[in-house]
């Protein structure tokens, strides 16, 4: 049935490939946002597993930004344009909107699970979108002052995980780079 995890992780390579100048196949990415699309749930949300497979999975946080953000992709690099006001992007938002917080993951069961990947995620999602908002939510101050309130004395986050850490890191240096190319001293 797939899942929509490795589906995200996938676009990403995908973006970095195309950020290189390897070109990927139109149909790649129309496969993708099949993919995605049909994988929406009514809500607006994802889950990790498909709801049309053998594994019917909710939708929560980490999945619901990762799988907007994955879809973002896609209809960029197919139309070379964000998509803002793009029906499947609007019902994401909606869902991402009525459940924001930075404090856990969502509808996720329990909400400390893949908390801090759904944090990074975010990040990724806000500089696709080139948004500073989801809805009347500053994502990136409310989510960083939670982080540096939650970072250890040793400088680690959730009791030394790796993996939180570094998506800890990723969510406050704002690693992700947009997708359209900015030019110093652009006014936009």
């Amino acid at each position: 049935s797939g899942d929509n995890s490795n589906t995200q992780y996938a676009c990403l390579a995908l973006r970095s490939c195309m950020q290189a100048n390897v070109i990927i196949p139109d149909d790649v990415f129309q496969l993708t946002l099949k993919w995605l699309e049909k994988n929406q749930q009514s809500d607006g949300g994802w889950g990790y597993a498909s709801p049309h497979g053998n594994q019917i999975t909710p939708a929560y946080g980490s999945m619901s930004v990762g799988a907007l953000g994955s879809l973002i992709i896609c209809k960029f690099y197919i139309t070379k344009k964000i998509p803002d006001r793009d029906t499947n992007v609007l019902k994401g938002l909606e869902w991402i909107i009525k459940n924001f917080t930075v404090t856990e993951n969502p509808k996720f069961k329990p909400p400390e699970y893949w908390h801090f990947y759904y944090l990074y995620a975010m990040e990724r999602l806000g500089a696709f979108l080139e948004t500073e908002e989801f809805g009347s939510n500053l994502w990136y101050p409310v989510g960083a002052k939670f982080l540096l309130e939650k970072q250890e004395g040793s400088g680690s986050w959730n009791q030394g995980r790796i993996d939180d850490t570094c998506f800890a890191i990723l969510f406050l240096r704002r690693a992700t780079k947009p997708l359209r190319a900015k030019i110093t001293g652009d006014k936009e």
